[in-house]
């Protein structure tokens, strides 16, 4: 992931997760979980990159696989909401070595909308359904 290269600078990095947060609703969450805790932590997009971004990794990679639509709703002429189950693999990686791994299902909340004669897409809420 381009926001977790030590490599990259800084600034190119916070452009990226400014691309990126533009992405999702303005009042979207992103859980996050770990084999370490048992916790679950919500976070909104900008600052769940940031952390991605300063993560004590060199590198950090993370893969989805969509599952299914779990999910999918008419809310008026011009716009839709759709679930997705995703299977997410996360890898922070120290030189060459992965120094950490897990594969969480969660849960994706997608809405497109009619503006004029495009039609567009953000991102909702991401939910921890099950870390493996």
């Amino acid at each position: 992931m381009f926001i977790s290269d030590k490599s990259k600078s800084l600034k190119s990095k916070n452009f990226e997760i400014n691309k990126i947060v533009s992405y999702f609703t303005v009042d979207a969450k992103i859980e996050v979980s770990s084999k370490n805790r048992i916790r679950t932590t919500k976070y909104e997009p900008r600052r769940y990159f940031e952390i991605l971004r300063d993560l004590n990794y060199d590198w950090v990679e993370i893969k989805f696989d969509l599952n299914n639509l779990t999910s999918l709703s008419k809310i008026d002429d011009d716009i839709w909401f759709a679930q997705y189950e995703i299977y997410q693999h996360f890898k922070g990686w120290k030189t060459k070595d992965v120094k950490y791994y897990d594969y969480t299902i969660k849960s994706v909340e997608i809405y497109v909308y009619r503006s004029g004669n495009y039609w567009n897409i953000k991102i909702g809420n991401i939910n921890v359904v099950k870390t493996l």
